[in-house]
């Protein structure tokens, strides 16, 4: 999957503020948020959609859709694009040359390594699709920030300790800086709003 994909599926996310009625207390009500995508047969994002182009059903009773918007929340966005950073190695797992491609002409092919790089990337896929769901999520989004920072500050710790990379991990280096700086306002704007609550 490519940070392209990603891209596009943080542009093209959607908001519906439903209400809802506690039940036996019609004069009660609440709105709540639904999270999801919308995308054509062609995986085109659909432009302008309104409360009235969706339905939504509780228990089988239609609810009333108040609104539909895009998130601007740095929280969302951020924890998008550390997603998309973590999803780029993911494309290893498909063999030697994409591991090539991806750090440079190391020995891939030789059988331990490309093992081990290439559950590397299996586990990279992972973590990106966890943060990915996280973003909708907030009930994970504390745990996602600390597996997020967990990942690149290791990483980071691991490359300037060492030293003496070479130009294709340097440019890891600089997307997990980016990922970094993506997490700590994600982590701020989520804290703000835990304090908030």
């Amino acid at each position: 999957m490519s940070g392209r994909w990603f891209g596009l599926v943080a542009s093209c996310a959607l908001v519906l503020g439903v209400s809802v009625v506690a039940a036996g207390r019609p004069d009660l009500r609440a709105e709540r948020s639904i999270f999801l995508t919308a995308l054509d047969k062609d995986n085109a994002p659909i432009r302008g959609l309104q409360p009235a182009d969706f339905v939504v059903r509780e228990d089988g009773e239609k609810r009333e859709i108040i609104r539909v918007t895009a998130p601007e929340d740095p929280l969302f966005v951020s924890l998008l694009i550390a997603a998309a950073i973590h999803l780029l190695p993911l494309q290893g797992v498909l063999g030697s040359d994409r591991l090539v491609s991806l750090y440079g002409a190391l020995p891939f092919d030789e059988p331990n390594l490309a093992i081990l790089m290439r559950h590397r990337a299996v586990l990279f896929g992972l973590l990106g699709l966890f943060l990915v769901f996280a973003a909708f999520r907030p009930a994970l989004q504390t745990l996602a920030f600390i597996a997020g920072f967990v990942s690149v500050i290791s990483y980071l710790w691991l490359a300037l300790s060492v030293g003496s990379y070479n130009a294709y991990l340097a440019r890891v280096v600089i997307a997990d800086v980016v990922a970094l700086i993506c997490l700590a306002a994600g982590a701020a704007a989520h804290a703000y709003q835990q304090f908030q609550d």
